[in-house]
């Protein structure tokens, strides 16, 4: 495994547009009103009780899911002085976890490793750790594959440390979306009978 290449990708999500942003807090009103806001008082990484946020690029925290998981406690947005969250009874945010099964160049999403599943290794470990139960096997060759149920996941991140390597990333629901709707219905009708498509989705 590329240790660097994995180090890269550490609290990153990709954007429709490929490029990487940073992960930020659940319930964050919007990247912009955060990054003008923001004061780096450091207050929400001290208060995480997962220690899953740390100083990012520029002093800005962020959410570093190879860290561990979020359980939405809501304690960075309680200890935040500033008006950058909104309210805790709406949804956290629109990350999904999304599994590589293959390498694609032209697909949004890139990713360090590849399933192990997919390359006929027995392994369950996203299924295991999911308590939401979003990750399913499914039975579509001699090893079972995961599947992760968009609708379901809460994008919660325990899934991402857990993988020995480095399959799972998270993505914007919307890019999620796009990645299953669009590219995953060309490679299903473009490739071979009884093939595998290149990203996990259910």
């Amino acid at each position: 495994m590329d240790l660097s290449r994995r180090a890269l990708f550490r609290g990153r999500v990709k954007s429709d547009s490929a490029s990487e942003i940073a992960i930020r807090m659940p319930w964050m009103l919007s990247n912009e009103a955060f990054t003008d806001q923001c004061t780096r008082c450091e207050k929400c990484i001290e208060a995480c009780p997962e220690q899953v946020i740390e100083k990012g690029d520029g002093g800005f925290p962020s959410v570093n899911f190879e860290l561990g998981q979020c359980t939405f406690c809501g304690d960075c947005v309680d200890v935040c002085p500033e008006p950058i969250f909104k309210d805790k009874e709406e949804s956290p945010w629109n990350l999904k976890a999304v599994i590589a099964a293959g390498q694609s160049n032209h697909m949004a999403v890139s990713f360090d490793g590849v399933c192990m599943a997919h390359q006929g290794v027995v392994c369950q470990s996203c299924k295991d750790v999911c308590d939401v139960r979003a990750i399913s096997m499914a039975y579509k060759t001699a090893t079972p594959v995961p599947e992760i149920s968009i609708d379901s996941c809460t994008g919660c991140g325990a899934c991402v440390s857990v993988c020995p390597t480095s399959a799972i990333q998270m993505s914007e629901k919307e890019s999620v979306t796009v990645l299953t709707q669009n590219e995953s219905e060309q490679q299903e009708s473009s490739k071979p009978k009884g093939v595998d498509s290149n990203y996990a989705f259910s």
